[in-house]
């Protein structure tokens, strides 16, 4: 439909690396590509020194997509991994993969799939004993429904984030954000909804350079054009040869009060 009618998307929810390569000139991506997590995690577990590192994803495209991040990751850092397992996505079930997975005891587990699985496995880590195994999964999990799927076993978990914290205001743009919202009692401040600000400032300003009488070529050529164009904090380029946008990544880590803490 894009192609059809020229018609860009910007800023859509997703880190798939489909929606990257080959570059499809009609789709400009704002967050972080899910391998960029993937390979981030790696680093940031082997810069704690730990190496004997597993991964579990699930057996789609979202969780090979993830995969190829993590080897990436290994390979940079010069590890391999203890073992690699993956559960399918319609059973969703990861008691088979648990059991590998506390056989092998390693220093940490690095993960990619959905809320209810992989808390599932996460739990029965704990309960085998392994309670000092790093546990790492990436952004699409930063949600209160995971925490709550997690229980008593939430503390210490290693979710990977694509925006800075919104509530601790350390960034114009969570600034502007918290500023725009004062106004509005029941607006929720999370990740998402920094997410979604960032994609309109991103479609907004492609659209003031696009010049008083837009079209959709021109305001495509209007965000071709931003180059190092700082969000508030966060700084996004395109070219006709790349629409990735950002690259932010960081830890978040799960604290005894069930909160994300970046």
């Amino acid at each position: 439909m894009l192609k059809e009618t020229g018609t860009p998307l910007v800023g859509p929810s997703t880190g798939a690396t489909s929606m990257h390569q080959p570059v499809n000139p009609f789709v400009f991506n704002v967050r972080t590509r899910y391998q960029t997590e993937a390979q981030q995690a790696i680093a940031q577990l082997t810069s704690q020194g730990l190496r004997n590192i597993a991964i579990v994803h699930v057996n789609d495209s979202f969780g090979k997509d993830c995969l190829e991040g993590f080897l990436t990751g290994m390979r940079d850092a010069g590890v391999k991994p203890a073992g690699i397992f993956s559960y399918d996505r319609k059973i969703g079930d990861t008691s088979e993969v648990a059991e590998k997975v506390i056989a092998l005891a390693p220093q940490a587990v690095v993960t990619s799939g959905h809320s209810k699985p992989l808390a599932s496995l996460i739990r029965k880590l704990r309960d085998a004993g392994l309670v000092g195994v790093q546990v790492v999964t990436l952004s699409n999990l930063s949600s209160q429904s995971f925490l709550k799927d997690l229980g008593n076993a939430a503390r210490g978990t290693i979710v990977m984030q694509v925006f800075p914290d919104p509530r601790l205001e350390k960034t114009h743009i969570a600034v502007e954000l918290h500023r725009l919202a004062a106004a509005q009692p029941d607006f929720v401040m999370s990740l998402m909804a920094l997410e979604g600000f960032a994609a309109a400032k991103v479609l907004i300003e492609g659209l003031r350079r696009a010049g008083p009488n837009p079209t959709r070529a021109s305001f495509i050529a209007g965000l071709q054009s931003m180059r190092d164009y700082d969000l508030g904090g966060l700084k996004l380029s395109y070219s006709p040869a790349d629409h990735t946008g950002l690259s932010f990544v960081e830890a978040s880590m799960v604290t005894r009060n069930n909160r994300f803490v970046q």
